[in-house]
């Protein structure tokens, strides 16, 4: 998640033409409103209510954390949340929705989503909701919420084999689950649930048919045969992202545009009130619809900071003989080298977000950016490296320490690149996940599984050996994440 300590303006980073629809490219104004909106459901103690002076609720905290992590905005008072999750468990390890309050299977569900959203790392509260699920989820929905719970802590249930059965009890002869005008929803919750416990779905083909077919005219879905509203599509789409299936876009991007209002809030159906839970609705399925998209997650502008002053090479150290700034520029040019020069900014970084744009003159030599990396003995670093080169673009590196690629570059990054122009680079550095986008594509996604590899460190950027070349940066802006 992504957190600082003032309402972001942000920008998506949307590659240029085709895609999807331009709602999905929400305007800067449009996304701070919506942060704005959320953020104002904080409580003194910490919590968020479902509306404005409501009082706080585990639930409404829930989708509170998570528009604003979607949209790109902050928590007013993070360490309140904190305690107030926390404070929401109970005696036995079991969540309520106020402190104090009476628990429940859904709630402590839901618990476990916040208290991942928000990083609380409690190995006794995972045990505790592991145990509680196993004796406590009869119904489908708090079989599908304790799965939901258990997937954002990253933790498994023995009774995953029962419940797998208790869901394909569900299931019709054709192979869908639910029947009547219930089929698309039935079929989406139950897809998700069985995904999110990392088992095969049966008859994938099927099911998505069955989802898909469900979308009505007005472009979103319902439960039953109801009117179509937000809450239905949330739970089908969350499906149709995990098989990574498209439904039909526009439509339902239309229907979810109706369903704003100016104060940055959503409707569940158009026409309807504002409300915390149709915001978080909304706000994830767009996300969805982005990832699916290749789109990257967005930007907080206006909470990144400038690493580079375009006038001089403060903050920086390197080889000053081969590194200069010109016109608002970093500048690496090359006479020819036997060896790697690298200029290292002197701030070690943990998680953080990068932004920055590159251009390699006419096309020629090789550069990267360093991340996570060390300084070496002689001129060298090891770490990663966001790649730049012939045959190289857009790939993850792993520089003097397993000196290779780690991902290459996906087609559609390769597509959207401007070899002898300027470029766009966006790294993500967050935990044990290290993800590259290149000109708003996704280029590299890595998960690091290797033991002792370092979370932290500086960032540089590359003039490679070889022939004489010249490499130019500019706009690098940072945002560091706790």
């Amino acid at each position: 998640m992504k957190l600082c300590v003032c309402v972001s303006i942000v920008v998506v980073l949307a590659a240029a033409g085709g895609g999807l629809p331009q709602v999905l490219a929400q305007s800067p104004t449009e996304f701070a409103q919506t942060a704005a909106y959320a953020a104002a459901h904080q409580n003194h103690d910490g919590g968020f209510a479902a509306g404005p002076g409501q009082p706080s609720t585990l639930g409404a905290t829930n989708s509170g954390l998570r528009v604003l992590d979607y949209v790109g905005g902050t928590v007013p008072d993070l360490a309140g949340c904190i305690t107030f999750v926390k404070d929401c468990r109970v005696k036995g390890g079991s969540f309520a929705q106020t402190p104090g309050g009476k628990p429940d299977v859904v709630t402590t569900a839901v618990g476990l989503l916040a208290a991942a959203e928000l990083r609380i790392a409690d190995r006794a509260m995972i045990d505790d909701a592991v145990a509680d699920f196993g004796a406590n989820a009869k119904t489908f929905e708090e079989v599908r919420m304790s799965i939901a719970g258990l997937e954002a802590v990253a933790a498994v249930s023995p009774d995953f084999p029962r419940w797998a059965e208790q869901i394909e009890s569900l299931r019709q002869p054709d192979g869908s689950f639910g029947e009547g005008a219930s089929r698309a929803f039935t079929s989406g919750g139950a897809a998700a649930a069985i995904l999110r416990m990392g088992m095969n779905l049966e008859k994938r083909d099927v099911v998505i048919a069955a989802i898909k077919a469900g979308q009505r005219f007005e472009g979103a879905w319902s439960k039953d045969d109801g009117p179509p509203e937000l809450s239905s599509s949330y739970r089908v789409m969350r499906a149709l992202y995990m098989l990574k299936e498209k439904p039909d876009v526009e439509k339902l991007v239309n229907f979810i545009s109706r369903c704003r209002h100016d104060d940055g809030s959503y409707s569940s159906t158009p026409g309807g009130p504002g409300s915390l839970g149709s915001t978080y609705f909304a706000t994830i399925i767009l996300r969805w619809l982005r990832l699916l998209d290749g789109k990257p997650p967005v930007l907080e502008t206006a909470a990144f900071a400038p690493m580079f002053n375009g006038t001089d090479l403060a903050g920086w150290e390197g080889n000053t003989a081969l590194w200069s700034v010109r016109d608002g520029m970093l500048v690496g040019k090359s006479p020819g080298l036997d060896h790697n020069e690298f200029l290292a900014n002197r701030q070690a970084q943990g998680d953080f977000i990068l932004s920055l744009w590159f251009r390699l003159v006419e096309g020629h030599g090789n550069s990267g950016i360093q991340f996570r990396s060390v300084r070496v003995p002689g001129t060298e670093m090891s770490g990663y490296q966001a790649d730049m080169g012939e045959n190289y673009w857009g790939c993850l590196y792993d520089e003097s320490r397993r000196n290779k690629v780690l991902v290459k570059a996906s087609p559609e990054a390769i597509k959207t690149l401007n070899k002898d122009g300027w470029n766009h680079y966006v790294v993500y550095a967050i935990g044990d996940r290290v993800s590259l986008y290149l000109n708003g594509a996704a280029s590299a996604v890595y998960r690091e599984e290797g033991p002792g590899i370092a979370r932290d460190g500086l960032i540089a950027v590359q003039i490679h050996a070889g022939d004489p070349m010249e490499v130019q940066f500019k706009d690098l802006q940072i945002r560091a994440l706790p």
